[in-house]
């Protein structure tokens, strides 16, 4: 018997039985399918987006299991890249200067501050924003076309649509029977797959806006039409449930805003769905305490008195010296120094007055720019691409939502934030060239086409 012969037979021994043999096979298959998986960048993006909004906790640090796709995503995403395969779409101006401003000026503040690079700055901050960043600049790079762009947005509703469904009905189900309460947080609190109820409410909110536009605005198709207003009835529900005054603002705003852009005809859909929603929460409540939850959620000053007390000392940190009025404290500073002020640790809950305090006026300029660009692309759409209205109107009010939302969060690092920056950048980008490419009277409306006389 030859060497090799030997040492695989020596591997098969190792194992005491059947059954163990059995798990060895099966790793080995699923080691297998998730790297021919990830052989085309394009099936890991699929991949990502559709398994983001399941988290899991490391500490500080909360993973997704997306991650296990990120390494994969970003390789085969600088292959396509290098090759210089179509147009890839150039990261905007605005969002590079942010990046740069906050990895570089934020780091440096903070270490000449407390002489060191916290943890938490390195760890949470940096490497989680470029975290962040690789799906984005995957997004941007391996979606050729408008036509895909849209699919992706389907994709991405979609994913958390089913991720949502499988949550709510876990949740129905916790309550009669108590199986499934890992969706709960805190005793009525629904928060999904996600390890924050606040941040499952901005996820939900958004796609269901988002679902509410391809509703309203797609046009029809039957039984999907069907299908989809149940959807927005289990996303709203799945926002409502997590007591998240956040995400419920947030969805309200959202809402609000997309009356603007929604078609009047169809719009009976929206009332519809909110009649099932309040028939729904209105049954939930006369079965559990769900009821006495949300006034107890609704009455708890001391939460939202907190929240306003961290700002309160950001603000004073901030105002402490001509420095960090220009520079702001450095990134992470304020949980590193929070424990003299209110004996454990805490962040600014407000992603706004968080940005100028930590990173300063500059930081959170370049931001308001980001979002300033992301409203005008997918506005840009809305008014000259009709076929695409209904998803550049989802993503206007999306970012709408989020924007709110943000208020009440620290809402740069979250994925959804950056997908839909991700989407209006491509939206606004693919028309364009679509456009210039093909000009007709679409342009301009009411003007006969403009055609040059050919060339001798």
């Amino acid at each position: 018997m030859t060497d090799a012969l030997q040492s695989t037979a020596g591997l098969f021994t190792d194992f005491h039985s059947a059954e163990q043999l059995t798990l060895f096979l099966i790793g080995i298959i699923v080691i297998g399918f998730f790297f021919a998986w990830n052989v085309s960048p394009s099936r890991a993006l699929v991949a990502w987006l559709m398994t983001f909004s399941v988290q899991f906790s490391a500490g500080t640090f909360h993973l997704s299991l997306s991650d296990l796709f990120l390494v994969p995503l970003a390789v085969g995403t600088f292959f396509v890249w290098i090759a210089g395969r179509g147009q890839p779409v150039r990261i905007p101006v605005s969002l590079f200067l942010f990046t740069l401003l906050f990895l570089t000026m934020g780091n440096i503040v903070t270490a000449l501050t407390l002489n060191k690079l916290p943890q938490w700055t390195w760890l949470n901050k940096d490497l989680g924003l470029v975290a962040l960043l690789i799906p984005y600049c995957a997004l941007l790079v391996l979606c050729r076309d408008r036509a895909g762009t849209e699919k992706l947005i389907q994709t991405f509703v979609s994913s958390v649509s089913v991720v949502n469904a499988i949550g709510v009905t876990l949740y129905f189900v916790s309550l009669f029977t108590g199986f499934g309460s890992f969706v709960n947080y805190g005793g009525m609190r629904f928060r999904g797959f996600m390890l924050d109820p606040n941040s499952y409410a901005g996820l939900v909110a958004a796609t269901a806006i988002l679902q509410f536009a391809i509703l309203n605005l797609k046009p029809k198709h039957g039984l999907k039409d069907f299908a989809a207003m149940l959807n927005c009835c289990a996303l709203v529900a799945g926002c409502l449930l997590t007591l998240s005054r956040g995400g419920v603002l947030a969805l309200v705003a959202g809402g609000l805003v997309f009356l603007y852009f929604a078609n009047a005809r169809s719009s009976h859909t929206i009332v519809l769905a909110l009649a099932a929603i309040a028939m729904a929460m209105f049954w939930l409540s006369a079965r559990t305490d769900l009821t006495n939850s949300a006034r107890q959620r609704a009455d708890d000053r001391g939460n939202i008195e907190s929240r306003i007390d961290y700002m309160n000392q950001g603000m004073r940190m901030y105002l402490s010296s001509p420095r960090t009025l220009m520079t702001g404290i450095g990134v992470g500073t304020f949980i590193e120094q929070s424990p003299r002020y209110f004996g454990d640790m805490h962040q600014i809950h407000n992603t706004y007055v968080w940005l100028l305090v930590e990173g300063g006026p500059a930081v959170l300029l370049a931001y308001l720019l980001v979002l300033y660009r992301a409203l005008r692309n997918a506005m840009w759409v809305y008014r000259r691409v009709p076929q695409s209205r209904y998803a550049a109107a989802g993503c206007f009010c999306a970012l709408i939502t989020t924007i709110v939302w943000s208020n009440t969060v620290e809402g740069t690092y979250h994925h959804h934030f950056w997908i839909l920056l991700a989407f209006s950048e491509l939206l606004w980008v693919h028309s364009r060239r679509e456009l210039f490419a093909h000009p007709s009277t679409s342009r301009f409306p009411g003007r006969p086409a403009v055609c040059a006389p050919a060339l001798a």
